[in-house]
């Protein structure tokens, strides 16, 4: 897989829509730009002239095999994101193309409609604190609305359990699976397995995890509409995942938004249609493990990878730092879960 030149880009883009176009002479492709805030995927937005007006659109696709942080599939977010576009209940950038095979951009990619916008992370860090709490309230309103997507709604290879403990129990396997593979024995995947199958919380119906979920993820609109994107780990599970996913990113993305509303999981729970005892500072911390899943044991195949000589990347060297810190904040949620249901 060769790298994603912008000149290729902008040539192999142009000759996307003259494909599709009417009148192919008069498109062309006048810009192309990376797009900031992103570091799993490669994105550019690319501004294109045709007939004489101006369409922008979002290019996303894989980077090179060696700068893979967490391998996902472009075909089954292309599902997510189709299957979430024809629902009424979620406003997400319109999915346009899929190149499934490369046959166009030389790699699989999704072609999205540009949205003017900004990032929630963004727009928070150049606020005042008293903005916050509305900011959350708002945050808490569209995860609450992702929330009530049922699996039924969903492309069936992002999971089908017959029930909500044999989820749980896939999820805690998935932490003692990665000990072989890794780079020694780690005993801490032992016991995050075993402490996820010992403290279960009160069960609630299983439906759609974004499974990235955070500020950086939400943009702004122009219009001041909420949108969650970047759904690359979106699988059928516990809801509360994004909750707990949510907590961990704060702590090294601030600000905690969340923090400040004190209403934030009322919000949360009436959008979300769960019942108000769904959440508490108990069930959060069995969730920040939970929901660290894929994140963390990614970060360990990663560094296996470094061990073996097989990536030397600036990515490697970032999960080399972000790992331990992970687990420490895993292993603190643990903790307090514990001093928790001791009283």
């Amino acid at each position: 897989m060769t790298r994603v030149s912008v000149t290729e880009l902008s040539s192999r883009f142009q000759e996307f829509l003259r494909a599709r176009s009417d009148d192919p002479e008069s498109v062309h492709v006048t810009d192309v730009q990376a797009l900031s805030g992103g570091w799993s995927r490669v994105m550019y937005v690319v501004t294109v002239e045709d007939q004489g007006a101006q369409s922008k659109y979002v290019y996303r696709s894989d980077p090179d095999a060696v700068d893979i942080q967490i391998p996902t599939s472009r075909s089954d977010e292309w599902d997510v994101l189709t299957a979430l576009d024809g629902l009424d209940e979620v406003s997400i950038p319109k999915p346009l193309w899929f190149d499934s095979e490369g046959t166009d951009f030389g790699r699989p990619a999704i072609v999205m409609a540009h949205v003017e916008c900004e990032s929630l992370l963004s727009i928070a860090r150049r606020s005042e604190p008293d903005a916050f709490p509305f900011m959350a309230e708002r945050i808490a309103e569209l995860l609450g609305s992702l929330h009530c997507v049922i699996p039924e709604q969903l492309p069936p290879q992002l999971g089908c359990y017959p029930d909500w403990d044999t989820y749980i129990s896939s999820r805690a396997a998935l932490w003692r699976e990665a000990e072989p593979p890794g780079l020694a024995p780690d005993p801490f995947l032992r016991l995050v397995a075993s402490w996820l199958d010992a403290n279960r919380p009160e069960p609630v119906p299983l439906g759609l995890v974004h499974g990235d979920f955070h500020p950086a993820n939400v943009i702004v609109t122009n219009d001041d509409e909420y949108m969650a994107v970047d759904w690359e780990l979106a699988h059928v599970g516990d809801p509360r995942e994004d909750l707990g996913w949510m907590a961990l990113a704060a702590g090294v993305q601030p600000p905690d938004l969340v923090g400040s509303d004190p209403d934030f999981y009322a919000t949360y729970c009436k959008a979300a249609n769960l019942p108000a005892e769904a959440i508490d500072e108990k069930t959060l911390m069995y969730f920040v493990a939970l929901g660290s899943t894929d994140c963390y044991l990614a970060s360990l195949e990663r560094l296996g990878r470094v061990s073996t000589g097989e990536s030397r990347t600036v990515g490697s060297a970032y999960m080399a730092k972000v790992s331990p810190g992970m687990a420490r904040v895993i292993f603190t949620a643990m903790q307090r879960h514990d001093q928790l249901s001791r009283g």
